[in-house]
């Protein structure tokens, strides 16, 4: 996760820096950001379950989550035109 967190953080400092986002912190932010993709996926997996292999419908509805998180964070730190 750590390789995802620094890319994240390089991406948020461009997008801050170019005036597209407004990230005061991008390292806290890059970290949060992942830390909530880690924990939605976490969240679906089945304690009980043998494998970690997941159903079709788990994964569509890991992935739904997943989309729809991204884009409450980006509108989050979106600059106001």
């Amino acid at each position: 996760i750590q390789r995802e967190t620094t890319f994240m953080k390089k991406l948020l400092t461009k997008a801050s820096e170019s005036g597209e986002m407004e990230v005061s912190d991008p390292q806290t932010a890059a970290e949060l950001y992942m830390d909530v993709m880690a924990g939605i996926r976490f969240s679906s997996v089945n304690p009980n379950a043998r494998h970690a292999i997941l159903d079709e419908e788990t994964a569509k509805v890991i992935n739904k989550k997943l989309k729809q998180i991204t884009e409450l964070f980006i509108r989050a730190y979106k600059k106001a035109n």
